[in-house]
């Protein structure tokens, strides 16, 4: 293969891994929630919800568990994205206790993980006494939000690199 066939062939590569990083990072996000059938489960806290941060906040979540499951329940993404922008939110999550009945919503594909003590299995909804805390249409909206955010920037972000790219292509052709 002859040198300039490479450098002709560089910038399509580029392009082509590029493009299949964003689609990957697009796709890894398959636990958004867009609506859809819940079950909503009955149940008194074992563990209280204790809130784990990552520095990026990205994998941030807060944690919790069952009499009735083996399961881990978590509150992230877009549940925590209502629980960090309300204070008062933030303090009845954070005040729940062992003993305390709630009632959790979570997505219908879900619940076979309910046996098998699963890590993080996502709250949709919760409720504890008569008190709804967080609302799924509120979690359905944000995520949505989250998620056509997120495909915009990566998008611009292609866009961007196409760009320079093309640009130095062309840039080292002229000089030719």
């Amino acid at each position: 293969m002859s040198k300039k066939s490479i450098y002709t062939l560089l910038p399509l590569l580029c392009i082509v891994i590029i493009f299949g990083w964003i689609l990957y990072s697009i796709l890894s996000y398959d636990n958004y929630y867009y609506g859809g059938a819940l079950t909503k489960l009955q149940t008194v806290i074992n563990r209280k919800p204790v809130f784990y941060f990552d520095s990026d906040g990205r994998n941030s979540f807060y944690d919790f568990t069952t009499n009735e499951y083996q399961s881990q329940f978590r509150i992230s993404e877009g549940a925590l994205d209502l629980v960090r922008e309300n204070g008062t939110l933030r303090k009845q999550i954070e005040q729940l206790k062992n003993g305390d009945s709630i009632s959790i919503d979570i997505r219908n594909d879900e619940t076979k993980k309910l046996a098998t003590g699963s890590n993080g299995i996502k709250v949709i909804g919760l409720s504890a006494g008569n008190k709804l805390l967080i609302d799924p249409v509120s979690v359905k909206t944000i995520e949505r939000g989250n998620k056509t955010g997120r495909i915009l920037f990566n998008y611009l972000l292609l866009l961007i690199l196409i760009v320079f790219i093309i640009k130095a292509y062309i840039k080292s052709r002229v000089k030719k």
